[in-house]
């Protein structure tokens, strides 16, 4: 649709390229016509009211931003895919989503001996760590005493568990943060901070909690 209006200088008729905003909130319906340049302006002012306010027992639709062709355009123009801009009920437009996938570590080569890494595997026989935080605290007590750091990236987790035969924590972020909150470990730059807490934990309270099951 083109709408004509008066420039206030020279008085002479210009054309300016519309859309129409259809939003449909239950039983109510609104209808809001602008200048194509404005528009990507009012679908933000509109998500952000939607954001701010609550409309209780009301279905928000989808609103529908659809431009309309110049009347002297051919008539093969009103059948184009109608551009569409949906709006959920927080307000938000939809993007694309993501795959979802769980992140992808990587294997690294960690520098440990063959006995160093038989005796990895021992050492998690021997405590049969049954949660995934006491699995990854296991692993990296030894990866501490072998490798002679206290700070171990997501990936040099995952290569232990490879080491031991076990599948890696889909989530090893939100495992780290689980161990930090639960005092048995720290968390630092993505990494995971092996301390006396948590040679304590493996040593002490790990067996303790065995016994008590």
């Amino acid at each position: 649709m083109l709408l004509a209006a008066q420039t206030p200088f020279q008085g002479e008729a210009i054309l300016v390229s519309t859309s129409k905003i259809f939003v449909d909130l239950k039983q109510r319906t609104f209808t809001i016509e602008v200048p194509d340049e404005r528009l990507e302006a009012i679908l933000d002012r509109i998500e952000s009211l939607f954001k701010n306010h609550t409309i209780p027992d009301a279905e928000i639709g989808s609103p529908l931003v659809q431009d309309f062709p110049s009347s002297d355009d051919d008539e093969g123009a009103s059948e184009r895919p109608e551009p569409t801009a949906k709006v959920n009920s927080e307000g938000g437009r939809k993007r694309a989503k993501g795959n979802g996938k769980a992140r992808s570590w990587e294997l690294v080569d960690l520098p440990m001996t063959v006995e160093q890494r038989q005796a990895l595997r021992g050492f998690f026989s021997e405590k049969s760590p049954a949660t995934q935080n006491d699995q990854v605290a296991v692993v990296a007590v030894k990866l501490k005493e072998f490798l002679g750091k206290s700070m171990f990236s997501g990936d040099e987790i995952h290569s232990a568990f490879k080491i031991v035969d076990l599948p890696t924590p889909k989530n090893l972020p939100a495992v780290f943060t689980n161990m930090k909150k639960g005092g048995i470990s720290g968390y630092s730059n993505s990494q995971i901070v092996v301390s006396s807490h948590t040679e304590d934990y493996v040593s002490y309270r790990m067996s303790a909690s065995k016994k008590k099951g």
